[in-house]
């Protein structure tokens, strides 16, 4: 259905981050809050981060709170937890297998695993070169060329991860 839907009239957000089933935004000062898409009741994520980028996927939710602590949930109504040993710049979560791609300058391609408890495992190299934005499994560069991590082997979508460069469109 491709008619919008208000989540709230009163809640004023900065930026927004929509997944599978659920949907997040930010305020200015970077409280957190979650609705079930499309248009459920907006809830105000726990804890007292303040965070300044926020991703959805399909099951889980990371934000990064400054200066470069990633947090990441599952689902509506759950406490954001910190995982340990990332310094995170720039965080996008995908849709495929919960991939994760994570920056701290350099973008690097880690697998979210969001059973009972949720952990990081490190899923391919950095990325050689500073990152500016990332989105799914791709990093755009300074220099506007883009590095897209993809499965060795696609019948199989898990790691491990290769960075490829994705050729100039044809004038």
């Amino acid at each position: 259905d491709l008619v919008p839907v208000q989540v709230s009239a009163s809640l004023q957000l900065s930026s927004v981050s929509a997944g599978a089933s659920e949907s997040c935004g930010l305020t200015a000062t970077g409280t957190a809050w979650c609705w079930v898409s499309p248009g459920g009741p907006p809830v105000l994520v726990t804890g007292a981060q303040e965070f300044r980028a926020i991703s959805v996927g399909s099951f889980s939710t990371c934000a990064i709170e400054a200066p470069a602590v990633l947090y990441c949930w599952n689902g509506i109504g759950n406490t954001p937890v910190a995982m340990p040993g990332v310094s995170a710049g720039l965080v996008s979560i995908g849709t495929f297998n919960e991939g994760l791609v994570a920056a701290s300058g350099n973008a690097t391609v880690f697998s979210l695993t969001a059973f009972e408890t949720l952990w990081l495992t490190l899923e391919t190299g950095v990325l050689p070169l500073p990152t500016r934005e990332v989105s799914d499994h791709c990093a755009l560069v300074f220099d506007g060329a883009v590095y897209c991590a993809l499965p060795a082997n696609f019948s199989n979508s898990f790691g491990p991860y290769t960075w490829v460069g994705i050729p100039e469109p044809a004038q």
